[in-house]
């Protein structure tokens, strides 16, 4: 079987996943209903590998948009972490829609049409998802047309160094191609085909996996440097084998009002969240009198702090300390 190729060159910017949208890969055949029950009215019932925009996530349903519809389909039914988002480069997109085993009916032409028409005036996102959306369609009216399987292959393929994620949903098409199409001509470099886009998805997991590695850490180093609490203790956040670490005191004395000796020190762990830290400790203050009838005593306090990071030199926050709460703030200097 000889392809035709036909090389639509278009140019995609970036267009980040604002309003909280993102796009997912269905894993299997889903229902689509109109609320977030699965009581409610059903819009579609939607195949298994077609690619949705995804709005907020209400329990356990994500608000979709499918077919111009808005509506909602429980999260078991999608493939976990498969998202297409970002910037796409030029691409050629691979056709042989007019093959003769295609036996495209009216239906099937019109979503290729579309399918053509949309990529040739994208320019974000969203109208690439509806290439692959209407080639998805142009298959439920040419099941037997291996091209159409060839095409949603190539078109997951283009955006594996988006999302690592996404070459899985490539090698699902090659392998359905296979399937449709077993004595095609082209059935080793099919085949060859799946190996380059596994490793293609080696390559750029690794990356992806060193970029959230390098993005943590920048996340961690804001923190890091000295700092005032309310204005009369100084302490000091440092990374220790990445993981962010305080110097807080561990044990105070007086004589007679006096300084005993030096504080002493102890570097406990941060948890860290979004824009947030919290960390815990317990300290002493040992409290002696030169008056043998004055009874020396000590002082055990319990630490729970939680701070939010307000400006870059300034995080407040709330003190636990044995059970009441209060106000606290950190100042860097």
């Amino acid at each position: 079987m000889k392809k035709t190729v036909l090389l639509i060159t278009a140019l995609f910017a970036f267009a980040s996943s604002v309003f909280g949208q993102e796009t997912k890969v269905l894993k299997k055949e889903a229902k689509m209903f109109e609320t977030d029950s699965p009581i409610s009215k059903q819009l579609f019932l939607i195949p298994a590998g077609t690619i949705v925009k995804t709005f907020e996530k209400n329990s356990s349903y994500y608000k979709v948009e499918y077919n111009g519809k808005i509506g909602y389909i429980n999260e078991m039914y999608f493939q976990t972490d498969v998202a297409i988002k970002g910037a796409y480069p030029n691409k050629t997109l691979q056709q042989n829609t007019s093959a003769p085993d295609c036996n495209l009916n009216d239906e099937a032409r019109r979503h290729v049409a579309k399918a053509k028409g949309y990529m040739a005036a994208a320019e974000k996102d969203e109208d690439y998802l509806n290439v692959f959306n209407e080639y998805k369609a142009a298959l439920e009216y040419a099941p037997n047309c291996p091209d159409i399987y060839y095409n949603l292959a190539h078109c997951a393929e283009m955006l594996c160094k988006i999302n690592s994620q996404n070459c899985d949903v490539a090698i699902y098409w090659y392998k359905k191609y296979l399937e449709i199409n077993p004595n095609a001509s082209d059935k080793n470099e099919i085949k060859d085909k799946i190996y380059e886009v596994e490793a293609k998805k080696e390559v750029f997991a690794s990356k992806e996996l060193e970029k959230k590695r390098t993005d943590a850490l920048k996340e961690l180093e804001k923190y890091v440097g000295k700092w005032k609490k309310n204005d009369n203790e100084d302490t000091e956040i440092f990374l220790e084998g990445g993981q962010l670490k305080i110097k807080v005191t561990q044990k105070t004395g007086f004589v007679d009002g006096e300084k005993l000796f030096g504080d002493v020190y102890q570097f406990v762990p941060i948890s860290v969240g979004e824009n947030f830290i919290s960390f815990s400790y317990v300290s002493q203050i040992f409290v002696n009198s030169s008056n043998i009838f004055i009874k020396d005593k000590t002082y055990t306090y319990n630490h729970q702090i939680s701070l939010k990071m307000v400006s870059p030199n300034r995080m407040e926050g709330v003190e636990n300390q044995n059970g009441t709460n209060y106000n606290t703030y950190f100042v860097r200097f």
